[in-house]
């Protein structure tokens, strides 16, 4: 039994392979063609609309809201960056901008300042620095610029530096933090 479902199985595959130029010739294929079998060029061949590149999207019940247009909350939403600076009004009396800057050097946030050969001043932040989050480390910046009054000076943007190896990581301006 086992021998007559083999050779009959082989058979059909025979039978079923042994011409391939049918299945593959130009005459069996539908695609791009019409119904009475004559070929339509890709330019002439009609698109879904939706892929089509010459559809124009038209959305009649869209109008401009910014309640509801996703651009406007994508980039226009200044109320996010609310709350997010350091008060220092609201600190205890004993945590002075002064006081909080010498433990920020003291814990090697930051390990000196000077003015470069170009004349640049310069931040030199320490280990303790990448510790923070990114907030903080706008924030500790912020704060460090402010007690300076560096922008109050003329000045529009000062490097920071790494400790180790005196290499550029970002810079300080007007907007904030600049990585690089």
């Amino acid at each position: 039994m086992f021998r007559i479902m083999c050779v009959l199985l082989a058979v059909g595959l025979y039978f079923t392979f042994s011409n391939t130029n049918v299945y593959a010739s130009s005459e069996v294929r539908t695609s791009g063609m019409t119904k009475k079998g004559d070929v339509i060029s890709i330019k002439e061949r009609v698109f879904p609309p939706h892929l089509s590149p010459k559809a124009k999207k038209s959305y009649p019940n869209w109008e401009f809201n910014p309640k509801t247009d996703p651009q406007f909350y994508k980039y226009r939403h200044p109320q996010q960056w609310e709350g997010q600076e350091w008060d220092i009004s609201k600190w205890p009396k004993d945590m002075t901008d002064k006081a909080i800057l010498e433990g920020m050097y003291a814990t090697n946030v930051f390990n000196r300042q000077y003015v470069d050969d170009k004349g640049n001043p310069v931040i030199e932040v320490g280990p303790s620095f990448y510790k923070l989050s990114d907030l903080d480390r706008r924030r500790s910046l912020k704060l460090l610029a402010d007690y300076f009054e560096f922008f109050e000076r003329g000045n529009i943007a000062f490097d920071v530096r790494d400790w180790s190896e005196s290499v550029k990581i970002g810079e300080y301006t007007r907007y904030g933090f600049q990585p690089e």
